[in-house]
């Protein structure tokens, strides 16, 4: 098993097998959704923009978004 530890303001892809129970094309990811609160080593707060209600997930369900540019991403979450 390998460690995982996300930080507050990293962007996330959250897997969430209900939403897309058979869809090859995405694999049963959504978002992006940032990381607002670490509240253990394994569960994180996330939020899909500033007016969405936050929810908590375990950091398994979750992966990094690998794309130029995140940090301006999270700047505009923030602020919007």
């Amino acid at each position: 098993m390998t460690t995982v530890y996300k930080e507050v303001g990293e962007l996330v892809y959250y897997f969430n097998i209900r939403k897309y129970p058979r869809s090859q094309r995405q694999g049963g990811y959504s978002g992006p959704y940032l990381v607002i609160q670490v509240l253990s080593p394994v569960t994180v707060a996330l939020q899909r923009g500033a007016k969405a209600k936050l929810f908590t997930v375990h950091v398994d369900k979750s992966r990094e978004v690998l794309a130029y540019g995140t940090e301006v991403l999270a700047e505009n979450r923030l602020r919007s």
